[in-house]
């Protein structure tokens, strides 16, 4: 295809040069696509299968409880998809939610906004969503079902003061981004480590029983032999100077006597 460029643009057909520099730049990015989610799968398989590199991810993402409240909040929106959203609830009172009321409370909106970015510290940012302390992985975004119209806040001049917004930056995606874990990804990832845990210490008993049967079979099998039965006369004579157990005398052996007492 980039000969095909080249080739369009020696002959000055500009129209066809255009046309495959598009389909050259849209199959980049469908390559650059792929080849991102290829690394981040690669590292997030890398991360679950050690243990301790995926218990720090973890503990650092929240630990199990932060798994925990995702599962429940997963449920919550499974359980409100189904369910007829809320009407949205009148303006009350219908004197502060008028159209120049309204603009009024963007503008003040607008200024604190302004008057907190030009604040805000230069070098320090924020991440958009929680990650581990690298930066490479960060959990499953929950879905978002339908929701009711959430009612406007309008603010006055008084009441400006409450209005909450954080003028830290975020920081720019660096690579490809935070790989997403799902929560059952951990749990699967303990769940197997587990049980080759228990596979291994059951195969590692098993071959200790294995071994003490065989051992204990060698030891009734294996006949005595003595030195008897494999040197003759001569040689035992020769290698030890006399006979096994010949002329040995058995020495009686005095009995010991009690000292005497001191009472006595």
């Amino acid at each position: 295809m980039i000969a095909s460029l080249f080739a369009f643009m020696a002959a000055g057909r500009h129209g066809d040069v255009l046309l495959y520099s598009r389909k050259v730049l849209r199959l980049v990015r469908v390559f650059t696509r792929f080849e991102a989610q290829n690394i981040l799968t690669k590292r997030k398989l890398e991360m679950l299968c050690n243990s301790a590199w995926r218990d720090r991810v973890l503990r650092e993402l929240g630990g199990m409880r932060k798994l925990g409240l995702w599962e429940a909040a997963r449920a919550r929106i499974e359980e409100r998809a189904g369910r007829t959203p809320k009407p949205a609830k009148p303006l009350d009172p219908a004197w502060l939610y008028t159209p120049e009321r309204i603009a009024k409370s963007e503008r003040l909106k607008a200024r604190t906004r302004a008057c907190a970015k030009a604040c805000a510290p230069e070098r320090v940012v924020r991440d958009r969503v929680k990650m581990d302390f690298e930066g490479e992985f960060r959990l499953a975004p929950l879905p978002r079902g339908e929701r009711a119209a959430r009612r406007p806040i309008v603010y006055t001049a008084n009441s400006i003061s409450d209005y909450d917004w954080n003028p830290i930056p975020f920081a720019p995606q660096s690579g490809f981004g935070p790989a997403t874990v799902w929560p059952v990804e951990f749990r699967a990832a303990m769940e197997i480590e587990a049980g080759a845990a228990e596979e291994t210490l059951e195969a590692e008993i098993e071959e200790a029983k294995i071994e003490e049967v065989e051992m204990k079979e060698a030891r009734e099998t294996l006949p005595i032999v003595s030195a008897y039965d494999v040197l003759s006369e001569t040689q035992r004579t020769d290698l030890l100077g006399r006979d096994l157990f010949s002329g040995i005398a058995v020495l009686p052996i005095a009995p010991r006597e009690e000292p005497p007492h001191a009472c006595s």
